[in-house]
């Protein structure tokens, strides 16, 4: 059941914005000098659910993280997180 209600969440998160969040989601762990960016975070966890967050920050399948941001330097991921925006 838990499965089922975390699966209804991800349905929540729309799919023309679900890049952006789920990249920032990975992002923000990695980026600890911002935390503003660890509140974004943490408000589309209480949207979005926090399993939504752990797929994204384990670059799980399916996750929807830009996979441009891997083993990208803290400013490389900035450059491109505000590209995204």
């Amino acid at each position: 059941m838990r499965f089922v209600t975390t699966q209804l969440k991800w349905q929540e998160c729309p799919l023309d914005v679900k890049e952006a969040i789920s990249t920032i989601c990975f992002a923000a762990p990695r980026c600890s000098n911002l935390p503003d960016l660890q509140q974004v975070q943490m408000s589309f966890a209480a949207k979005y659910g926090k399993e939504f967050i752990a797929v994204a920050t384990e670059l799980m399948p399916d996750c929807g993280v830009n996979r441009q941001v891997k083993g990208l330097s803290i400013i490389q991921l900035l450059m491109l997180l505000h590209d995204m925006t």
